[in-house]
């Protein structure tokens, strides 16, 4: 025997409509959404509802769950129209909110047992650490939760999201007007895929959006604007109820579909050019920008501060002379090999919001046949100050290994304590800011090199 309320009771719960109620207009070019990539969007739409009496209520269905009620605005085409009071109300069927509001009626339990099952009827008085039930006998039964419970009727719930709202009107009939609100659960975000050429030196960018719905409502023809930016907000993000969206992909239309970006406010706007159908629960992707031959430099790192491991980085310039010069918004950079047998991923990095002419960097790995190897051969206390700091005296050695067919210069950058002074170097070094220098170190194909400085410093 299944351990569940009435289905009889649930359906009528899930299936019962009221009247007075409006939904977004059949026949409009469909909602403007504004999604930010922070789990937030600005839904336009127009609404009609009719009024048979000056002051009415109203109920306003199809609104998302996440919907942020003091964020609702409401412009009627007739400025004799006001709301002069809302309620958001929401309460999806369970069987805790059932239970809850049977508080105070009669219900009925059925308990199974061996030699056959025990009914009790009664009054529900509580909910907490298992059923307390009245019997008409004044008796007390403490019932476990997990009992079969028949409810004599579905209860007054409010299955879907709803906006109750009263309104004043001087004009008796339709009103229509444009509503506006914020909500949660919808996001977006970008993803690149880059594709070096045989000889490293350009890769091929092509890209997508991916827009994930989890209000609990489908929008249909919805028109887009995806806006890149970090906004400030000051309120408690809504807490998304729906499970993980299903990911659906769309045929990429590479740049065609979207406008060129344009700036809003301290932002940027990525518009779509044609209307998209946006289903709840689903995650999104339509083709972004593309662009072809985007020159690269490749570059080898040892940093101190990431261990001694020599990194793989490409520097990429967003500029109109490299194919690009569109501000672009952060996202992952997948970043491919193109050689004769075909493709294969080489790393991924993260970017930040790419702004035109702005420079990035992708780390996409260490260098497998690159090594590296660094030891302190010396530290010393040398003196104190005339304010009696410690100045210690340090001596560096970094050995490189290059296991390569071929020679390859390694960037070393090292990061330097306090107040420091160079004393010593074998190579020739430029001071990148108040505490790391770099050194250009070339290694010769099969061989190795070395790299000695000493370095003065106090705190």
């Amino acid at each position: 025997m299944k351990k569940l309320l009435s289905l009889a009771v649930l359906a009528m719960v899930l299936f019962s409509t009221g009247s007075g109620v409006s939904l977004p207009l059949e026949g409009t070019s469909g909602a403007l959404l504004t999604i930010y990539n922070s789990d937030a969007a600005l839904i336009e739409e127009q609404r009609a509802f009719n009024l048979t009496q000056p002051e009415e209520t109203v109920e306003l269905q199809g609104i998302t769950r996440g919907v942020i009620p003091d964020s609702i605005n409401f412009k009627p085409d007739n400025l004799s129209v006001a709301v002069m009071q809302q309620e958001f109300v929401y309460q999806p069927v369970n069987r805790e909110r059932l239970l809850t509001s049977y508080v105070g009626h009669e219900i009925e339990v059925v308990i199974p047992r061996t030699f056959g099952a025990k009914t009790y009827r009664g009054t529900l008085l509580s909910t907490e650490d298992g059923l307390v039930l009245q019997e008409s006998s004044g008796k007390v039964q403490i019932l476990p939760m997990d009992a079969e419970i028949t409810l004599p009727q579905a209860p007054e719930l409010a299955t879907k999201p709803t906006l109750r709202w009263l309104v004043h009107s001087d004009v008796i009939g339709e009103v229509r007007g444009e509503l506006s609100y914020l909500t949660g659960g919808l996001n977006w975000n970008a993803s690149y895929n880059a594709v070096l050429d045989e000889t490293e030196t350009k890769m091929d960018v092509s890209s997508w959006v991916s827009i994930m719905n989890s209000t609990g409502v489908t929008f249909q023809n919805a028109r887009l604007n995806l806006i890149a930016g970090q906004l400030q907000r000051q309120q408690p993000q809504p807490v998304s109820l729906a499970p993980q969206a299903e990911k659906v992909a769309a045929a990429p239309q590479a740049s065609a579909q979207f406008e060129a970006p344009t700036t809003a406010f301290e932002y940027h706007q990525y518009a779509l050019k044609r209307p998209a159908t946006l289903k709840d629960n689903q995650q999104s992707q339509l083709g972004f920008y593309s662009a072809s031959a985007v020159p690269v430099d490749k570059r080898y790192v040892l940093d101190s501060n990431r261990g001694e491991k020599v990194w793989v980085m490409f520097d990429v310039v967003n500029s109109e002379q490299n194919n690009l010069g569109l501000a672009l918004p952060a996202g992952l950079v997948r970043v491919y090999k193109r050689d004769m047998n075909g493709i294969q991923l080489v790393g991924e990095d993260k970017i930040d919001h790419w702004a035109k002419d702005e420079k990035v960097t992708l780390t996409v790995g260490a260098a497998f046949d690159l090594k590296a190897e660094r030891k302190m051969t010396d530290h010393q206390l040398v003196s104190r100050d005339d304010k009696g700091h410690e100045v210690y005296r340090d001596t560096i050695e970094i050995t490189l290994r290059n296991r390569k067919d071929q020679a390859s210069q390694i960037e070393v950058i090292e990061h330097l304590p306090g107040y420091w002074k160079m004393l010593a170097h074998s190579l020739e070094f430029e001071k990148l800011d108040a505490n790391r220098v770099r050194f250009h170190v070339l290694v010769p194909k099969g061989s190795e090199a070395k790299l000695t400085y000493t370095v003065e410093y106090t705190y």
